[in-house]
């Protein structure tokens, strides 16, 4: 590697290492890939031991769903279907006990290899739960006891067209406003609506949208939402919905089911069934413009999000974990390990894997290398871990479960 390499390799090491730092500690994991909707728990210290271990402290039935857990106020909140019903559960993280469940609708049937159920993940803000069910019903109810401020159907209201296995998207709060990417036409692609009573506020766009999800981030010094639909990626004023840019891809041939995930300061990477493509955005004047920094395959076809440490990406490509740099899309390495999803915490890997357990893995460019197992479940997850105040929770199609981590070191 030459100077100038070695300079610039360090430069976007450091810049990554800034931008992932938290800018203040929460404990709670409020929304879909976390607070910072990276993936990352902003926990320090939880890894101290040169061999961590992991303990089980519960773990209860629950039912089908693909829904993830939100985290906040000690409780852990999630969807399900019993068979007959959809429901939003609050369940208590010390004890592993119900605290309220609320009747969503019916139960989202199965279709082609899902298992029906809830798909898409709640976000909790402000002592408020929002949550988008199967059929359509977005709805927000109160952290505290599951009792109903508002619903709206978005098929019905706004013209929402329902992917082949159900509406997935995950709401996201900006300020004032719940913003859902609806996918239906005639302006009502991409929608923002009144957060404390759920009243429309903006509608935008005509691209129809499948599984993908949102993220809110500050990219060439403007905050923005940043919205994937099966035909392009854009940036979005969350006050009004104004268009700041939009860039086609073709990276889905029909439903797609990516979430952005910032990279560096300005630059964010989409993964999608055939490749991955890093985008950069920058200013031209008062406009924004929209570059492609690179395009590989080393990161492909797998549901599960990436996630970014000291300027490396670690994620999936099918059945293999790899990891790569996140500045040339160059692959370090890679390895057999099946999983739904990874989420990262205190420098470490916490994967929930195919075969029903919990593991830890020290995120290196060195190789895979596990710290730790412990096993959970009989059958495999289809959802994301999450974590808040050094506890993992992790669900299946069968069974929800906390996973502590022993003796922390704080």
């Amino acid at each position: 590697m030459n100077r100038s390499s070695l300079i610039c390799r360090v430069t976007f090491t450091l810049a990554v290492a800034l931008l992932i730092s938290p800018i203040a500690v929460a404990a709670d994991w409020t929304r879909w890939l976390g607070p910072d909707q990276n993936g990352a728990s902003p926990e320090k210290r939880i890894f101290d031991r040169a061999t961590p271990e992991l303990d089980v402290v519960w773990s209860r039935p629950l039912g089908l769903a693909y829904s993830g857990i939100a985290v906040a106020s000690n409780k852990a909140v999630t969807m399900f279907g019993d068979g007959e019903t959809d429901w939003l559960t609050a369940i208590d993280a010390s004890s592993g006990e119900e605290v309220w469940r609320y009747r969503i609708d019916s139960m989202f049937p199965k279709v082609g290899g899902a298992h029906g159920g809830p798909l898409s993940t709640p976000v909790i803000e402000g002592g408020v739960v929002y949550a988008l069910g199967a059929k359509g019903q977005l709805f927000a109810v109160k952290l505290g006891d599951g009792s109903e401020l508002w619903s709206v159907r978005i098929d019905k209201t706004l013209g929402a067209k329902q992917p082949q296995f159900g509406f997935t998207t995950t709401p996201l709060v900006a300020d004032d406003v719940l913003f859902v990417q609806t996918g239906g036409p005639d302006g009502h692609s991409l929608t923002g609506l009144e957060r404390e009573t759920g009243k429309l506020l903006w509608s935008t766009g005509d691209e129809a949208v499948g599984y993908q999800s949102p993220i809110l981030v500050e990219l060439a010094g403007r905050k923005q939402i940043v919205a994937v639909t099966n035909t392009s990626v854009m940036g979005l004023a969350p006050e009004d919905g104004t268009l700041l840019w939009r860039k086609p891809h073709a990276l889905v041939e029909r439903n797609g089911w990516s979430t952005p995930l910032r990279i560096a300061t300005n630059v964010f990477l989409l993964v999608e069934r055939y490749e991955s493509v890093a985008f950069e955005i920058g200013k031209n004047g008062d406009s924004f413009a929209v570059s492609e920094l690179w395009r590989g395959k080393k990161l492909k076809n797998n549901l599960a999000a990436p996630v970014i440490h000291n300027g490396l990406i670690y994620g999936y490509s099918g059945d293999f974990l790899a990891c790569v740099d996140a500045r040339t899309g160059e692959q370090l390495w890679k390895t057999r390990s099946a999983a739904a999803g990874l989420i990262l915490v205190d420098g470490h890997l916490v994967i929930f894997a195919t075969d029903g357990a919990v593991v830890v893995a020290e995120a290196s460019p060195e190789g895979y290398e596990e710290k730790a197992r412990v096993k959970v479940s009989e059958t495999a997850g289809y959802t994301f871990p999450s974590f808040s105040n050094g506890r993992i929770f992790v669900r299946n199609l069968d069974d929800i479960a906390r996973v502590d981590v022993v003796a922390l070191q704080r």
